[in-house]
């Protein structure tokens, strides 16, 4: 990946992909798990053909690591295009901070540095996966790599969570809740993805998501209801013709009811809509049995 970022950006990526089908190919049990979960909630897609198009999105956001030391001002909008900015200039204007979420969907760290660039100052929460045990030592060390890169642009290093033998570390994570409710109280905007598997935090709560019930993390909810700041969302989608850009789209601030479980539906049905219709983009798709909720289904979703 250091080596494609040498090359012009429509060669580097164009190899990427080769890479990406490669990883595919190598890692059978990976990429049938990615079809099963397809089958289970999406059943009338091409999983094969989706799946494959997720493991390219894979290598895509690899080589975007080696691209982070060489984007500036300058030159960040031939990566990205923004749409939906007001919304967050809106809320900040309210003086109490901003809480926004995403998912590990299109791009999850890449549009953190470009919100920098545009000078937007995100404090996002992160498993802390350059010091977790969990991961190869390879893994960490390439994480390491890109954590720094990502500090180095915003100014600050994420809000790691300390996480062992697959779960969150109880200390830790308090300890960085009430960091963001801090920084939220100073008119800070703190970011979360809120697809983090279930079994890493405790008392999800079953929600509804693509005709399923599942667990989701209930963290960001509450966050909310104890900073009182606007909650907001953000989705980066990939170009399929030019992977080397994308699009972030910031959207209007949820209005929350006060329920908890009602609430953090509002959260899974806005990225169901965005997930529907872009499959591909999601990279937690092997992840989706930790979700699941085996004794509480409902029915699936139609094509339309």
């Amino acid at each position: 990946m250091p080596s494609l970022a040498l090359l012009p950006r429509g060669l580097g990526y164009r190899l990427a992909r080769h890479q990406g089908r490669h990883l595919a190919r190598a890692n059978g049990a990976h990429f049938g798990a990615v079809c099963d979960a397809l089958k289970t909630v999406l059943p009338y897609l091409n999983a094969a053909e989706v799946a494959r198009q997720t493991f390219e999105n894979l290598a895509f956001e690899d080589l975007d690591t080696f691209y982070f030391p060489f984007w500036n001002k300058n030159n960040i909008g031939r990566y990205f295009s923004f749409s939906g900015l007001e919304y967050l200039d809106s809320a900040l204007e309210k003086g109490k901070g901003v809480l926004v979420f995403t998912a590990h969907f299109g791009s999850i760290c890449a549009p953190l540095v470009a919100f920098a660039l545009k000078g937007y100052q995100f404090f996002h929460l992160a498993r802390n996966s350059p010091e977790d045990a969990d991961f190869t030592s390879a893994y960490r060390k390439y994480a390491k790599l890109k954590t720094n890169w990502m500090a180095r642009t915003m100014g600050h290093p994420l809000l790691f969570i300390q996480a062992r033998q697959g779960k969150y570390e109880s200390k830790s994570s308090t300890s960085v809740m009430l960091e963001a409710y801090r920084l939220l109280r100073r008119g800070q905007i703190v970011s979360m993805a809120f697809d983090v598997p279930p079994q890493l935090v405790q008392g999800p709560l079953t929600v509804d998501f693509l005709g399923k019930a599942c667990r989701f993390p209930s963290g960001l909810i509450n966050l909310a209801y104890h900073s009182e700041a606007p909650i907001l969302s953000y989705f980066a989608f990939r170009d399929k013709a030019r992977p080397f850009h994308q699009q972030v789209i910031v959207e209007p601030p949820l209005s929350l009811t006060g329920e908890l479980s009602r609430d953090l539906q509002q959260v899974v049905d806005r990225f169901s809509r965005h997930l529907a219709a872009s499959p591909e983009q999601w990279f937690a798709w092997d992840s989706l049995d930790a979700f699941l909720t085996p004794d509480l289904h409902t029915s699936g979703p139609s094509p339309n």
